[in-house]
């Protein structure tokens, strides 16, 4: 690889960080767990072509977590809820302001 490949990657790893830096701690945490989750379960199944239940029981708690940290639909509990409270739903999104066009 070329100078200039190898600073694509260096810059990959470092806007990833930023990425994660930038979020609340639940959701760079949940995301770090989900990622080691599916790494020691995939490195499981490849060598063993089997999963222990705690390695399923690591999948489930990272997926529930990132779920909980990222989730952006509300169950139709929620809705009802909002309804009632005159919650304002959906936020109004910010819209980019494209400059090139």
């Amino acid at each position: 690889m070329t100078k200039q490949e190898w600073q694509e990657v260096a810059n990959k790893y470092t806007a990833n960080q930023k990425l994660l830096d930038s979020m609340d701690e639940d959701k760079s945490k949940s995301l770090k767990e989900l990622r080691d989750a599916v790494q020691e379960a995939l490195w499981m199944l490849s060598e063993c072509n089997d999963l222990y239940v705690s390695d399923i029981r690591k999948l489930q708690k990272a997926f529930w977590d990132c779920k909980h940290a990222f989730d952006c639909e509300p169950s139709d509990y929620q809705l009802e809820k909002f309804e009632e409270y005159g919650v304002e739903w959906p936020i109004k999104k910010k819209t980019k302001v494209n400059k090139h066009g």
